[in-house]
C-alpha cells in the first residue's frame, strides 16, 4: 500500500509537463461551421447520385428515347428543381469474377433529404429495375454545403 501512494505524486510529476488539450474559451463549438462550409449564401443539403446501367441484364441496349422517357417521366416530375445528368462508363468485378464494363448515366441530385425525397429515390430506382431489367440501380448519399 505503500509503494503505490509514493507512485501517485511520481505519475502527476510526469504528466505535469503534458499539454492540455485546447481551454473551453479555445474550443470549438459543438456546432461549428468549417470555414468552407460559412458562406453566407450557402446552405446544408445531401447530395445524392444515383448510378443507372444502360443495358439489360440480357445484354441488350437502353435506347436514348426510353431513357429521356424515363427522366422527363420521373425524374423531372419529382425532382423539378434540377438535377444533373452525366454520362459514365461503369466497371466493377462480377459473381462469376470477369471485369464487367457498361454505359451508364449518373444523376446528381440536391436536396433536403426529407423522408417524402428519400422515398421519391428509391421509389425511382426501383422503377429503373423493373422496367429496363436491371439488378441494381447504385445510390450513394452524403452531406454537402451548396450555394448557388
Amino acid at each position: 500500500m505503500v509503494k503505490s501512494i509514493r507512485i501517485i505524486p511520481w505519475l502527476f510529476l510526469a504528466l505535469g509537463g503534458c499539454e492540455a488539450g485546447p481551454s473551453a474559451a479555445q474550443a470549438p463549438s459543438r456546432g461549428a461551421v468549417p470555414a468552407a462550409m460559412s458562406d453566407a449564401l450557402g446552405h446544408a443539403m445531401v447530395r445524392t447520385e444515383l448510378v443507372f446501367g444502360l443495358t439489360r441484364d440480357d445484354g441488350t441496349a437502353i435506347d436514348e428515347m426510353d431513357w429521356q422517357h424515363f427522366v422527363d417521366s420521373a425524374i423531372a416530375a419529382w425532382f423539378p428543381n434540377g438535377f444533373t445528368v452525366i454520362d459514365a462508363n461503369g466497371r466493377w468485378r462480377g459473381m462469376e469474377g470477369n471485369v464487367v464494363s457498361k454505359p451508364s448515366r449518373v444523376v446528381v441530385l440536391f436536396h433536403d433529404g426529407s423522408e417524402a425525397n428519400l422515398r421519391k429515390i428509391d421509389e425511382l430506382r426501383r422503377i429503373y429495375t423493373q422496367r429496363f431489367g436491371q439488378q441494381s440501380v447504385l445510390r450513394a448519399s452524403g452531406s454537402v454545403w451548396v450555394a448557388f
